[in-house]
């Protein structure tokens, strides 16, 4: 049997990038019902025995579809204006309006002050601050204050899009120094990042940022994603290779190690559903990519679900009330904004003067 590569399949044109993300966007919004609906007993966590939650899993995925696409993305456009403007069009103008939505109608809505009180509170305005990244703001005056254990943060998702910011500085810098032509430097800033994971994150345990631990965590499955794409002519689309990949993390996810196979297993599980030319799903997001909005808008319904049902709601009842919601929101969030920004990427680019070959450019999230 003739197998294909993963660079035979970028050729083809090919993928099922944007249901596996809007998938992975579920994930977030089933993970966070638990806790947001006081429940803590979520069968991922019970079932790979306290390791990781769906909500970890999902974030992997978007990592490592992240690494893959925004590495293409650099050695497509190879010019560091475009690369930069287009990372910020698709992130921030959405950014913008969902932390507006949060201060301007979610806290009106649900805050225990009164309008002018609310209004006039610093901590209102400091909230906007979460528009710059770094550092991130989570609280806003009285908002989601109720009961001893609760999470009061208006929007809990968005503690990884620094981080993924952080992560297409380094292909940028990557870029810079030209050093992306030379793939040994991938792998070897994969293995640093592995070694660091495993070696030295506890040490950094107890910094006071929160920073630093977070990105050890996330930034392997950004490289994962890189390494795919840098050895891709290499990478086979292999259904042995798949189903040992899927044994190897059942088998952790029983006795051990399920983060770390993940890392390696997990990362070309994505690339097989993305790419083996019989899952033919590429046709899901003709109506729109959907999974960004999913994200960044989750999380201040579930909360605001949880709010108006006084914490009364299981979590399964918490998403089937949140999702229609949230869908509908990233449905304007796509068709108002996301879109009509990413358009706006052709003022910033650059032509090569060299051919190239067509690569389908597939946006992050």
């Amino acid at each position: 049997m003739a197998y294909i590569t993963i660079e035979d399949s970028i050729i083809n044109k090919e993928n099922n990038y944007d249901i596996l993300r809007f998938i992975a966007a579920c994930l977030v919004i089933i993970s966070h019902a638990y806790p947001l609906s006081g429940h803590m007993g979520e069968f991922f966590v019970l079932f790979t025995k306290g390791q990781q939650s769906l909500g970890d899993v999902a974030v992997a995925i978007f990592f490592v579809i992240s690494g893959f696409l925004i590495s293409q993305s650099y050695d497509r456009s190879n010019n560091i204006i475009h690369f930069i403007a287009a990372r910020i069009l698709r992130i921030y103008p959405a950014l913008i309006v969902s932390i507006l939505f949060g201060a301007l109608l979610i806290g009106p809505l649900v805050t225990t002050l009164g309008m002018r009180e609310y209004f006039s509170s610093h901590e209102t305005y400091s909230y906007l601050k979460a528009m710059l990244l770094f550092p991130m703001q989570w609280n806003l005056p009285g908002v989601f204050e109720y009961g001893p254990d609760r999470n009061t943060s208006i929007n809990g998702s968005l503690w990884t899009i620094p981080f993924e910011v952080l992560c297409y500085g380094v292909v940028a810098i990557i870029g810079i120094l030209k050093l992306n032509k030379r793939r040994n430097v991938i792998l070897f800033l994969f293995c640093l990042s592995f070694y660091t994971l495993i070696y030295l994150r506890p040490y950094i345990m107890g910094t006071p940022k929160v920073y630093w631990p977070s990105f050890i965590d996330l930034f392997p499955f950004f490289a994962a994603g890189m390494m795919m794409y840098y050895y891709r002519e290499k990478i086979l689309i292999s259904s042995w290779y798949a189903g040992i990949s899927f044994f190897l993390l059942l088998l952790s996810s029983q006795f051990g190690g399920f983060k770390y196979v993940l890392l390696f297993s997990g990362t070309y599980l994505i690339m097989y559903f993305v790419y083996h030319p019989k899952i033919k799903l590429h046709g899901f997001s003709r109506f729109g990519d959907f999974s960004y909005g999913l994200y960044i808008y989750a999380f201040p319904v579930q909360q605001t679900v949880t709010y108006f049902f006084n914490s009364k709601l299981s979590p399964w009842l918490n998403v089937a009330i949140s999702f229609p919601i949230t869908l509908a929101l990233a449905f304007l969030s796509w068709h108002i904004i996301e879109k009509h920004a990413m358009k706006l990427k052709k003022y910033f680019k650059y032509k090569k003067q060299i051919e190239v070959i067509d690569y389908p450019q597939v946006e992050v999230r």
